[in-house]
């Protein structure tokens, strides 16, 4: 965003000293209005924005239609420290799971459009999936040095563009849980890893096939029965949400879906014999707090082991709004998150970590309540009552239970290699377009 220049430090006015005139703007889509509108002739816009702007359709083709002149990079030290268990193959843990909806490298700043919490107990076998859809209108929590606007509120998928210690930080605060481990993914991470493993097989209910994917119209789509997918088209299935009447929902219960089929396929005895080879072309795919020696313990607990996991589901639900987004600078369609299904996702959670099944909790069974405020201060006026309509009473293709050779799932409704310590991480901070 173009910001004014401040005085330095000799009291000199710096911006009367430039051969051009700043002009300030407060959203990124006024910015960019002015650039097309012949306004100025050049915006300062931080990279991570671009997508943002693509969402506009005026601009749907702005990567193409301007060119990017100069560049300054900053070099920054992210603080996103594991919160290590001990004996991991005999302790539960959280891991977030923060996919960015960009190709490349892994480590440059996005929005975090995939974002789901996976709880593990070794001990029962069970794993929990809780999604949170990428709108949810949530409070921001962050370091100083990640630089969000602490204490608004936001879309989720916009922690992303201040780093995972913020996504981190700001799920912890919503679910009012601790992240053990962070694992951070982009567009190309889904492709090269389902690729890595021979590709993977998901099975399409009744009535939810999909000609082509309009994430990707040169791929084809899914049919009904057992499909065989690649990177590619795996990648387009767990993006897909227009093609689907439940929209975003839907989109989580794919992104669940590939990440279950990912596993399924890892951890079969003719892949997961060759781990380290696995590994190696893992290399760069992912940034993980998870250690290279806690990731070899888990792999050597399978192929020993060999457990049946029981996988089991459940999504954040709530109704759309037009709120203000801080990150855009004006109102955006958001998701205000029903704080029923908040305070279940929470007791699910628990219960998992506690060694119970999170299908035994239909109902909450804590006070527990998010810090987060809903849309309150935003004037918005909640339509939930305190008598409140399970959302299970909608149609689910997908509630079913099915088995796998390494693990069940149990889904229910209500989108490697040596760990990559989050350090000096180029981050592509400001671009002059």
């Amino acid at each position: 965003m173009i910001t004014h220049l401040q005085e330095d430090q000799f009291g000199v006015d710096t911006e009367s000293l430039l051969p051009f005139e700043i002009l300030n703007y407060d959203s990124v889509e006024k910015e960019v209005e002015a650039l097309y509108n012949g306004e100025v002739q050049a915006i300062i816009l931080n990279d991570s924005y671009r997508t943002n702007v693509l969402e506009y359709e005026p601009y749907a083709n702005f990567n193409n239609e301007v060119r990017s002149i100069d560049e300054v990079v900053y070099y920054t030290k992210v603080d996103n420290e594991a919160m290590a268990v001990p004996e991991i193959t005999k302790n539960s843990f959280n891991i977030l799971i923060s996919g960015n909806d960009t190709y490349g490298d892994v480590g440059e700043l996005s929005r975090s459009d995939v974002n789901m919490v996976v709880s593990v107990n070794p001990e029962t076998k069970t794993v929990l999936l809780t999604s949170i859809p990428r709108d949810s209108y949530v409070e921001f929590v962050c370091d100083e040095q990640d630089a969000c606007i602490a204490g608004a509120n936001d879309k989720i998928t916009h922690t992303g563009l201040h780093g995972i210690n913020t996504t981190k930080k700001t799920v912890e605060n919503l679910l009012g849980i601790t992240i053990n481990y962070t694992f951070r993914a982009n567009f190309s991470s889904v492709m090269e890893i389902v690729d890595a493993i021979g590709g993977i097989d998901v099975e399409i209910p009744e009535g939810m096939a999909v000609e082509t994917f309009y994430a990707n119209h040169t791929l084809e789509g899914v049919h009904e029965g057992m499909n065989h997918l690649q990177g590619e088209r795996a990648l387009a299935f767990a993006r897909e949400r227009y093609a689907y009447v439940d929209g975003d929902n839907q989109r989580v219960r794919n992104q669940q879906t590939v990440l279950k089929a990912i596993f399924a396929k890892a951890t079969s005895p003719e892949i997961i014999v060759n781990y380290s080879s696995l590994l190696d072309a893992f290399q760069g795919a992912f940034d993980t707090t998870l250690s290279k020696d806690e990731i070899t313990t888990l792999i050597k607990y399978q192929i020993q082991e060999n457990p049946q996991w029981k996988f089991e589901s459940y999504q954040l639900t709530g109704e759309g709004a037009q709120l203000l987004s801080p990150e855009l600078g004006q109102t955006a369609y958001v998701t205000i998150v029903d704080p029923y299904s908040v305070t279940l996702a929470h007791d699910k959670i628990e219960a998992v970590l506690k060694g119970e099944s999170a299908d035994s909790i239909e109902t909450p069974v804590s006070d527990f309540t998010s810090g987060t405020s809903n849309g309150a201060d935003s004037g918005y006026e909640s339509g939930y009552s305190d008598e409140y309509v399970d959302p299970s009473l909608y149609y689910d293709p997908y509630q079913q239970t099915e088995t796998y050779d390494s693990f069940t799932e149990d889904s229910s409704e209500n989108d490697m290699t040596e760990s990559t310590p989050e350090e000096d991480m180029t981050v592509p901070e400001e671009t002059v377009e």
